[in-house]
């Protein structure tokens, strides 16, 4: 793994560290899979998957993600035990789903070993950063953001990256900003900030001095000429994502059954994702048999987050009755399919994609007999 460590611009003097916290929260960006399609005429392809993070304290408990009802925002393989919180909320009107950390189950979770919270900005949709900031403040604890969905996303007009102790970006090949391989850590804490520096270099300090634990987290200088390049279209690729966003959204409006993630009008976002939610109970046919037809028409929409971390490993073993308590959890690794967006996917493939998905979902119930002859 490579990682870009930055100070944010603009930041002041360092805050002073809590005496809580005894070694830094290593946070480390892994891969997924984002959309693609060919040109009109040629078969239509996309690739999504779900991020996979790895989250490691030393012998502290950080609340992360995902065991509890019912939030899921990735897999996580830890390295330390983290204290899981958060749920799925699910509006009963037609809207679209929602993932992310509700800020009253954050703070029922919280003991005496807490040291950290961390809040996940799903798809580019931003979690309610004010009010963790004011539970992390009252607790004295740590707050820390995965923005790896969230590169050109705001938060009531403030960029993602401006907040918390610090926020986390990817910049894999298939995220929004793409350096081929690598991240940000981003703070304003000048002390955190050196010791992150030293965690990328081996803990070097100077020519032969190791001074603290390290790895090899640096970026290559192809890497980051690649996202020079892409910063210069960065602008280029929002309005595309946005076109692409739009017309799904006008496209599949009228389809019983079916909610698009929406995403704030009056905040910056990257568009990146187009989430579905399939019901089955009204489509007559599952997220998964729509799927099976994408796939059969060379649309290779994905399932996000699928299966779902609690039945992974380790969780699986550690936890195998953990899918009873997570029924949030399970609806969305049910129902949740990521459509194709992206530059190389035009109007023309929009169109046909949502025409194969209005065929399915109008006719859900004899495709859904056919499929399980």
């Amino acid at each position: 793994m490579t990682m870009l460590i930055r100070r944010r611009a603009g930041a002041g003097a360092s805050r002073a560290p809590r005496s809580v916290v005894e070694a830094p929260v290593v946070v480390e960006v892994g891969q997924s899979r984002v959309g693609e399609c060919a040109e009109p005429g040629g078969d239509v392809r996309a690739r999504l998957g779900a991020d996979e993070c790895r989250h490691a304290s030393r012998g502290r408990e950080v609340p992360g993600e995902p065991l509890e009802d019912g939030r899921h925002a990735g897999r996580l393989a830890v390295g330390a035990r983290l204290k899981p919180l958060g749920r799925i909320r699910q509006e009963r009107r037609r809207l679209p789903v929602e993932v992310g950390v509700e800020p009253r189950r954050v703070e029922q979770m919280i003991t005496p070993r807490t040291t950290g919270i961390l809040g996940v900005h799903v798809w580019g949709r931003v979690c309610e950063v004010e009010a963790l900031t004011e539970i992390a403040r009252r607790y004295n604890v740590k707050l820390l953001f995965d923005a790896a969905h969230a590169f050109g996303c705001s938060y009531k007009g403030k960029m993602i990256g401006g907040f918390g102790d610090a926020e986390i970006f990817s910049f894999h090949a298939t995220k929004f900003l793409n350096t081929f391989e690598g991240g940000a850590v981003v703070t304003d804490n000048d002390e955190l900030a050196s010791r992150i520096r030293l965690m990328k270099n081996f803990g070097f300090s100077g020519y032969d001095q190791v001074i603290y634990i390290g790895t090899n987290g640096k970026m290559t200088e192809v890497s980051a000429a690649m996202g020079l390049t892409n910063l210069e279209s960065m602008h280029d690729f929002i309005a595309v994502n946005r076109r692409n966003y739009e017309q799904y959204q006008e496209e599949l409006a009228d389809l019983e059954g079916v909610t698009l993630l929406a995403y704030e009008e009056e905040e910056r976002c990257n568009y990146q994702y187009v989430v579905a939610e399939i019901d089955e109970r009204r489509t007559g046919v599952s997220r998964d048999q729509l799927m099976e037809v994408l796939h059969a028409e060379n649309v290779l929409a994905r399932r996000y987050f699928y299966p779902g971390c609690h039945r992974m490993e380790p969780y699986r073993s550690d936890y195998p009755e953990a899918g009873k308590q997570l029924p949030e959890t399970e609806k969305v690794t049910e129902r949740v399919l990521c459509l194709p967006t992206g530059t190389a996917v035009n109007a023309a493939a929009v169109t046909a994609i949502c025409r194969i998905i209005c065929l399915v979902l109008n006719n859900g119930a004899v495709i859904s007999r056919k499929l399980n002859t």
